[in-house]
């Protein structure tokens, strides 16, 4: 895994096609500026404060993320982007929201081991290696065919 920086391509992926046609004909009054990139910019800072908060943690170059933490970003970015819209949000969005935010207090809490942003290595300690055992019967050893 490595650290990444987030563009509006990533999260636009993940918007439904109604959600991603309210966005770019509904969102914006004439005039207004494009929220997303502020969006997309203040969710990151605060995901990497939730990274930095916790002592172990190291953070990547600025603006960039861990790719494993995209998922949960993706999910907060996309809702902060919708609610500015006049549209439903499924109730799905919502709980996908929750659970981000949840992951990312777990995240500051260090309950949750974030890479090295040059070794890609966890910052917490590894997990334990588990060896095979071996085999104590095998065909020969059985009765039968």
């Amino acid at each position: 895994m490595s650290w990444i920086y987030i563009d509006e391509d990533a999260v636009l992926t993940r918007l439904a096609g109604t959600e991603l046609d309210a966005y770019r004909t509904k969102a914006l009054a004439a005039g207004q500026a494009d929220p997303l990139p502020e969006i997309i910019d203040g969710a990151v800072q605060e995901a990497r404060s939730r990274i930095a908060a916790c002592a172990k943690n190291e953070l990547g170059d600025a603006g960039t993320i861990p790719d494993g933490l995209l998922h949960h970003l993706l999910a907060i970015i996309r809702y902060r982007l919708l609610t500015r819209i006049p549209i439903n949000i499924r109730e799905e969005r919502r709980t996908e929201y929750q659970d981000a935010l949840a992951f990312f207090r777990e995240v500051a809490d260090c309950q949750v081991a974030i890479e090295h942003p040059d070794s890609g290595e966890a910052s917490q300690s590894p997990r334990p290696l588990i060896t095979p055992k071996t085999r104590k019967f095998t065909s020969t050893d059985q009765e039968g065919t």
